[in-house]
């Protein structure tokens, strides 16, 4: 692969990882409690954007994702560093928004969100 192609794949990876995210938001748009959509919001969105190196030593990444993927089932190797890397960034994400929602609940700030509620009702009243 050279470097046109692989700048290529990643531009058409990210346009589509945007496009998963939008519509990962749409469905949990129903959640009524906005610190739990907040953390959804962020593991999906780490999940799928974070990259590694496919071997060590290579100048090209994938997402991670699927390098663990690819070493466990495929390879039918132990479970790579791509795989604690992805795991260890997911438990901070995890980590750092559970507690932030917490230091809001603690501090009184609540965010108010009505399902099914648009813009245009609050506009009216």
């Amino acid at each position: 692969m050279n470097e046109g192609n692989y700048l290529l794949a990643w531009v058409v990876y990210l346009l589509a990882s945007l496009g998963a995210m939008i519509l990962f938001w749409r469905i949990i748009r129903f959640i009524p409690v906005q610190a739990i959509k907040n953390i959804l919001q962020l593991l999906f969105s780490t999940f799928i954007i974070v990259p590694w190196y496919i071997h060590s030593g290579s100048d090209y990444m994938a997402p991670a994702y699927v390098i663990s993927v690819f070493e466990v089932f495929i390879r039918k190797q132990e479970v790579g560093m791509a795989t604690y890397v992805l795991g260890g960034l997911l438990l901070l994400v995890f980590i750092g928004s559970t507690g932030i929602s917490i230091k809001d609940f603690v501090h009184g700030k609540k965010t108010k969100s009505i399902p099914g509620r648009s813009i245009d009702k609050e506009a009216e009243s």
